[in-house]
């Protein structure tokens, strides 16, 4: 889907990958109407975590909450 990678273009850092939160946010500055629920699935982190052909994604836990990361595949 062009708007995912349209959105991890906004969000991704110098070293190739971009958090969850602020690919959800790209994503709602892209198209305010956007819900995963309308392609199936629950929650973003799910989608992406289908989508492993175009998507990697890692956790990493910080003294708190745990924080998802996402990376395109080339």
């Amino acid at each position: 889907m062009p708007i995912l990678s349209q959105a991890f273009e906004m969000a991704v850092q110098q070293d190739g990958w971009a958090s969850l939160a602020n690919m959800g946010n790209a994503l709602y500055q892209v198209d305010p109407g956007f819900d995963p629920r309308t392609y199936g699935h629950k929650q973003l982190s799910k989608m992406i975590s289908k989508l492993k052909d175009r998507f990697e994604m890692r956790a990493q836990e910080n003294d708190g909450p745990i924080i998802f990361y996402v990376r395109m595949k080339e």
